[in-house]
Protein backbone atom coordinates (compact mmCIF):
# COMPACT_ATOMS: atom_id res chain seq x y z
CA UNK A 1 0.00 0.00 0.00
CA UNK A 2 3.01 1.95 0.82
CA UNK A 3 4.59 1.92 -2.72
CA UNK A 4 1.53 2.39 -4.63
CA UNK A 5 -0.45 5.86 -1.88
CA UNK A 6 3.05 6.88 -0.73
CA UNK A 7 2.22 9.52 1.53
CA UNK A 8 -1.79 10.14 0.12
CA UNK A 9 -2.66 6.65 2.15
CA UNK A 10 -4.68 7.72 5.08
CA UNK A 11 -7.13 6.53 7.73
CA UNK A 12 -7.77 3.88 8.92
CA UNK A 13 -4.59 2.79 7.07
CA UNK A 14 -2.38 4.97 8.31
CA UNK A 15 -1.89 7.29 11.97
CA UNK A 16 0.43 9.58 12.96
CA UNK A 17 2.14 8.60 16.41
CA UNK A 18 4.95 11.24 17.50
CA UNK A 19 7.17 13.35 15.61
CA UNK A 20 8.48 12.11 12.68
CA UNK A 21 7.09 8.33 13.04
CA UNK A 22 3.60 6.90 11.26
CA UNK A 23 1.83 4.01 11.76
CA UNK A 24 0.72 1.48 8.77
CA UNK A 25 -2.23 -0.71 9.79
CA UNK A 26 -3.29 -3.62 8.38
CA UNK A 27 -6.79 -5.00 8.98
CA UNK A 28 -8.22 -8.24 9.54
CA UNK A 29 -8.30 -10.80 12.54
CA UNK A 30 -4.25 -10.31 12.91
CA UNK A 31 -3.11 -7.14 13.35
CA UNK A 32 0.28 -6.06 11.81
CA UNK A 33 1.80 -2.64 12.38
CA UNK A 34 4.76 -0.72 10.35
CA UNK A 35 6.24 1.85 12.24
CA UNK A 36 8.08 4.92 9.20
CA UNK A 37 9.09 7.95 8.75
CA UNK A 38 9.01 9.66 5.34
CA UNK A 39 12.88 10.83 3.96
CA UNK A 40 14.44 12.98 1.50
CA UNK A 41 12.81 12.41 -2.05
CA UNK A 42 9.96 9.86 -2.14
CA UNK A 43 11.75 7.51 0.03
CA UNK A 44 10.24 5.86 3.18
CA UNK A 45 11.88 4.44 5.92
CA UNK A 46 10.66 1.66 7.47
CA UNK A 47 11.91 1.33 11.45
CA UNK A 48 10.13 -1.44 12.82
CA UNK A 49 6.74 -4.27 12.60
CA UNK A 50 4.81 -6.29 14.45
CA UNK A 51 2.49 -8.19 15.29
CA UNK A 52 -0.22 -6.66 17.66
CA UNK A 53 -2.32 -8.01 20.02
CA UNK A 54 -3.46 -4.87 22.29
CA UNK A 55 -6.04 -2.15 20.92
CA UNK A 56 -3.21 0.31 22.26
CA UNK A 57 0.37 1.07 20.93
CA UNK A 58 3.06 -0.74 23.32
CA UNK A 59 5.51 2.08 24.62
CA UNK A 60 8.33 -0.58 23.78
CA UNK A 61 7.29 -0.75 20.15
CA UNK A 62 7.50 3.01 19.65
CA UNK A 63 10.68 3.44 21.73
CA UNK A 64 12.19 0.85 19.52
CA UNK A 65 11.30 2.97 16.44
CA UNK A 66 12.39 6.42 18.30
CA UNK A 67 15.85 4.44 19.36
CA UNK A 68 16.04 3.22 15.13
CA UNK A 69 14.81 6.60 13.64
CA UNK A 70 17.76 8.16 15.96
CA UNK A 71 20.10 5.86 14.92
CA UNK A 72 19.52 5.86 10.98
CA UNK A 73 19.62 9.82 11.80
CA UNK A 74 22.64 9.99 12.57
CA UNK A 75 24.33 7.61 10.31
CA UNK A 76 22.36 9.58 7.46
CA UNK A 77 24.09 12.66 8.15
CA UNK A 78 27.35 11.73 7.89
Amino acid sequence: MLEAFGTALSAPYVRHLIGKIWELRTTGRVQHRVLYVSASGQRLVLLHAFTIKTPTMPRRELELAERRLTDYQGRDQG
